[in-house]
C-alpha cells in the first residue's frame, strides 16, 4: 500500500505541482495586488484556481506515464518502476478522476467569474495534455512547443480570471511584465523539453519517435538549446532596463541569480555528452525557472 502511494506521488510529480501552486499564490496575493490596487481575488477563487490547475497537471503527468511506459522501460527511467507499482488500471482511474475534478473546478470557476476565455484555456490545456502524451510527445518540436504553451497559459490564468479586461489592455506595462514572466517560463520549458529528448534518445529511437534530438542529432540539439538560453539571457537584461532600471534589488537578483544561472546552463549545455549530463541539465532548467518565477513574490516589498 505504501509503495503504491509513493509511486502515485512520484508519478504526479508532486514537487512540480507544489511549485505550480506557489506561483499561482504569488501571482494572486503579491504580484497583481502590488500593481493593481483595486485587484480582488476571493479565497474560494484562489483555492479553486490552485486545485483545478494542479489536478489537471497531475492527471497530465499520469497519462503521460501511461503512454510512455515502453520508452521509460528502455531508458531505465524511474517513472517505469513507479508505473509498475501503481498499475495500469489505477493509473488510468487516477488520471480520469483527477482530470475530471480539475476540469469541473476550472469550468465552475470560469462560469462563476463570467469568464469564457478562462473556460477555453481550461479546455485547451486538458485536451493538449492528452494529445501530447498520446500523439505528439515523439513528434518533431510540435509536442515540445505545445507543452511549453500550456505552461505559459497556466501563468496567464490569474490575470484572465482576476483582471477586468475593460480596465487594462495588452499595452499595459503590468501585463507586459507578466508576459515577460510567461515567455521566460515557456522558453525555458521548451529548452528543458529538448534536453529531456536528448537524455531519452535511446528509448525514443527504439519506439520510432521523431524528436528533434533524433532527427537533428545531439550536437545540433545542444546548439539549439544554447540559442534558447541566450535568448532568455538577452530577455532578462532587456526586462531589467525595461521595467527596473536603476533599482538595486531587482538588478542584484536578475544578474546574480538569474543571468549567472543562465550562463552556467549555457556552458554546461555545450559540455553535455552523456545521458546523466542531460538529466542534470534538465534539473538545472527547472531550478532556473523556479528562481525566475519566485521573484513574483518580491513585489510586495521591493
Amino acid at each position: 500500500m505504501q509503495t503504491r502511494i509513493l509511486a502515485f506521488v512520484n508519478l504526479i510529480r508532486l514537487p512540480n505541482l507544489i511549485m505550480l501552486a506557489l506561483v499561482q499564490v504569488l501571482m494572486v496575493l503579491v504580484f497583481l495586488p502590488a500593481f493593481i490596487p483595486s485587484f480582488e481575488f476571493e479565497t474560494w477563487k484562489l483555492i479553486s484556481l490552485i486545485s483545478s490547475v494542479c489536478f489537471i497537471a497531475a492527471g497530465g503527468n499520469l497519462i503521460n506515464a501511461y503512454f510512455d511506459q515502453q520508452t521509460d522501460l528502455i531508458n531505465k527511467s524511474k517513472h517505469y518502476n513507479n508505473y509498475k507499482h501503481l498499475g495500469k488500471r489505477r493509473c488510468l482511474i487516477s488520471y480520469a478522476v483527477l482530470s475530471t475534478i480539475g476540469l469541473i473546478l476550472g469550468f465552475w470557476l470560469s462560469f462563476n467569474s463570467n469568464n469564457y476565455l478562462a473556460l477555453v484555456i481550461y479546455g485547451f490545456v486538458f485536451i493538449s495534455l492528452f494529445m501530447y502524451s498520446k500523439y505528439l510527445k515523439g513528434s518533431f518540436l510540435v509536442g515540445n512547443i505545445l507543452v511549453s504553451l500550456v505552461v505559459g497559459l497556466s501563468l496567464l490564468l490569474p490575470w484572465v480570471l482576476g483582471v477586468d479586461e475593460k480596465t487594462f489592455h495588452l499595452q499595459d506595462p503590468v501585463f507586459q511584465l507578466l508576459l515577460s514572466y510567461i515567455l521566460f517560463a515557456a522558453v525555458i520549458n521548451f529548452a528543458r523539453e529538448l534536453a529531456k529528448d536528448a537524455e531519452d534518445v535511446v528509448g525514443d529511437f527504439a519506439t520510432n519517435h521523431q524528436t528533434f534530438a533524433i532527427l537533428m542529432g545531439k550536437k545540433r540539439t545542444q546548439q539549439f538549446i544554447q540559442i534558447l538560453v541566450f535568448i532568455c539571457l538577452i530577455g532578462l537584461v532587456y526586462a531589467y532596463f525595461r521595467f527596473f532600471a536603476g533599482q538595486l534589488i531587482p538588478m542584484l537578483y536578475i544578474f546574480l541569480a538569474l543571468v549567472s544561472s543562465g550562463i552556467i546552463i549555457f556552458v554546461k549545455t555545450g559540455k553535455a555528452k552523456h545521458k546523466k549530463d542531460f538529466s542534470k541539465l534538465s534539473m538545472l532548467f527547472k531550478i532556473w525557472m523556479f528562481l525566475g518565477l519566485i521573484s513574483l513574490g518580491f513585489y510586495g516589498w521591493v
